[in-house]
């Protein structure tokens, strides 16, 4: 739900909306019956109209693609799974009090504007001639519904012509009492207005003494500054009853949930691959390795993704392609899925029939309920030296369009950053205002390719490594704006004569141990940047992984560690930390590995 400032503008605007079109084009042509309608339909449409984009938008910010399969969803009776709490119960009940109630008074103006067109009521100005306005005419209004006719004729007689700018005064408790209508002192105060009316002109009653005014007048003063200003904040009895009646009302008294979905599979051809989950809410990753024989038979088949039985219809999806013998790499974006060209837009090269041992390909994106992080299939290569225990993931270069992200962290409460400035922000500050459970982050202009990440993606988390800081005080990369100045540019990890893109070709040892002496340096297309604070981890066959967290390789353990690689293993850096030209810390959200293969000494 919107929040209450921006709620009233909207509701103010819907409100405007419906008013002029019933002045300009209704009111002097619609007959009596449908202007009436109108007129009480038109508060209930200006109260809800505004809920409508919260109560429907069940994922913000999604591709037009992904809305479009929202509502084929919808039109095929597929019911979402969803809740309903206390807080809906007590707000539908709030609303239909409010629009009855504003259905009794818009009768009552009608009525009584009625009334004063029957009796010639004609003001030519907004001042009256009586000698307080807004006390006759409020006499009308309060004591309507309890006059007779005859009554109402001789106020008539007696008072008319008066303007209705002075039934600001009724207007005003009525509206108050329909916003308050399950409230019982909302009742007693409406009350002592008619009250006042019916009996208080006739019956002036003594008037108080000064000294009983400002007594009346002091005392409640004096209470509600004591409790809102000199009582703490942390000992009000209201706050911790407002706190726990905030938790009764989120209990959930009625819930619908879906089916388990069947097992998710990826099919393209005769390769079927079991796909697992990877990431909060509905990432999937899935890997193969595969003949070269049997791939080339593979490009020629249809991808499918199944839930089950059932074939789901796919989004957008891209290949990155990497040769296992050099250094190219392809980004394939947009794909056909019923006929896959590898075909890199950039160079317009054609990748199907230039496959060979040790290609890469990592396929991803949505479907219509799930979103596809890494689908890996790999051509085997029966001449392969080392092979890396982990392989970092390709650059993902696709547009970074969204301006929030999840991170998932164990033990901890799950991460939000999100852009503060982006119009739609309001609505994922909604759905992780739950302070317990979710903490946020605002960064203004932030942007990402990756909605959803959890500790599991960083490349610790893929070994079982010891973990040792070297550097005090290095900024928690998982509070920083990521850099996304890289699309469509080269990008590499340069240290020394080695380079990695974002994974190195294997090295002879004597070729790292030369280069490990100088200091790496990032490159984005023309541009390099030195690393402010990174993650270092070793890793191999024969060797028990271990990282460094720091901001320099000059450390003497470091030195130490850098010496002692052997033949068969692999130097990552993750976590990389870079300061762009405004002099902004921001992460750069990839990683790169150099591997180390043999020595031209054995």
């Amino acid at each position: 739900m919107p929040d209450f400032p921006q709620y009233l503008l909207e509701s103010l605007i819907c409100f405007l909306l419906f008013a002029g079109y019933y002045r300009f084009l209704l009111k002097n042509s619609a007959s009596f019956g449908f202007k009436r309608w109108y007129l009480r339909i038109l508060p209930v449409a200006a109260m809800g109209l505004p809920l409508l984009s919260s109560y429907f938008t069940q994922e913000p910010f999604k591709t037009a693609e992904i809305s479009k399969m929202a509502i084929e969803n919808w039109l095929a009776v597929k019911i979402p799974s969803f809740s309903l709490s206390l807080e809906t119960v007590f707000q539908a009940i709030f609303f239909a009090g409010f629009g009855i109630a504003a259905f009794r008074l818009t009768d009552r103006i009608w009525d009584i504007r009625h009334f004063l067109d029957h009796k010639n009521n004609r003001p030519n100005y907004a001042f009256g001639w009586q000698g307080n306005t807004t006390v006759c005419f409020s006499q009308l209004l309060f004591s309507w519904e309890h006059w007779s006719p005859e009554e109402k004729d001789a106020w008539a007689d007696k008072w008319l012509p008066v303007h209705p700018v002075f039934g600001w005064e009724f207007l005003l408790v009525e509206i108050f009492y329909a916003l308050n209508w399950w409230n019982p002192a909302a009742h007693w105060y409406r009350n002592q207005w008619r009250e006042i009316y019916s009996s208080g002109i006739q019956q002036p009653s003594a008037q108080p003494s000064a000294a009983w005014k400002l007594a009346g007048t002091m005392f409640p003063l004096t209470v509600a500054v004591s409790y809102f200003i000199i009582l703490p904040q942390k000992n009000s009895p209201t706050l911790l009853a407002g706190q726990w009646g905030n938790d009764q009302l989120k209990k959930v008294v009625f819930e619908h949930k879906k089916p388990p979905a069947g097992n998710y599979t990826f099919e393209w051809g005769q390769v079927i691959i079991p796909l697992t989950k990877y990431a909060n809410p509905n990432g999937f990753k899935g890997h193969i390795e595969i003949e070269l024989t049997d791939f080339q038979q593979v490009l020629k088949e249809e991808i499918k993704i199944y839930r089950g039985d059932q074939l789901l219809k796919p989004g957008t999806l891209s290949i990155l392609y990497r040769s296992g013998s050099s250094d190219e790499r392809a980004y394939i974006n947009d794909i056909n899925p019923a006929e896959v060209v590898l075909k890199d837009r950039r160079n317009q090269k054609i990748y199907n029939d230039k496959l060979g041992y040790g290609d890469e390909l990592t396929l991803f994106g949505e479907t219509e309920d799930i979103y596809l992080s890494s689908i890996q299939l790999r051509i085997t290569d029966p001449k392969a030296g080392y092979e890396p225990v982990v392989q970092v993931p390709d650059i993902d270069h696709h547009e970074a369009d969204f301006s929030f992200q999840i991170t998932g962290r164990t033990g901890k409460r799950t991460l939000v950053k999100i852009d503060s400035d982006h119009p739609n922000a309001w609505r994922i500050l909604e759905l992780y205002k739950d302070s317990s459970r979710y903490e946020i982050v605002k960064i203004p202009g932030f942007r990402t390719n990756r909605r959803y990440v959890t500790e599991n993606e960083a490349l610790l988390s893929r070994f079982s490594a010891a973990e040792f800081d070297l550097t005090p005080g290095l900024p928690d990369v998982n509070y920083l704006p990521e850099y996304q100045d890289y699309q469509n540019l080269e990008v590499s990890l340069r240290w020394g004569t080695l380079e990695a893109a974002p994974s190195s070709g294997n090295y002879m040892l004597e070729e790292f141990t030369s280069a490990s002496g100088e200091t790496p340096v990032l490159w984005v297309g023309e541009k390099s940047f030195s690393l402010t604070a990174f993650e270092v981890i070793f890793a191999g066959k024969n060797s028990v992984p271990f990282s460094y967290r720091t901001d320099h390789l000059d450390y003497f353990s470091l030195r130490q560690a850098l010496s002692r690689v052997q033949p068969e293993s692999s130097v990552y850096f993750d976590r990389i930390v870079v300061q762009d030209e405004d002099g902004v810390l921001k992460l750069f959200p990839a990683a790169f590995a150099f591997h180390i293969g043999q020595s031209e000494k054995k």
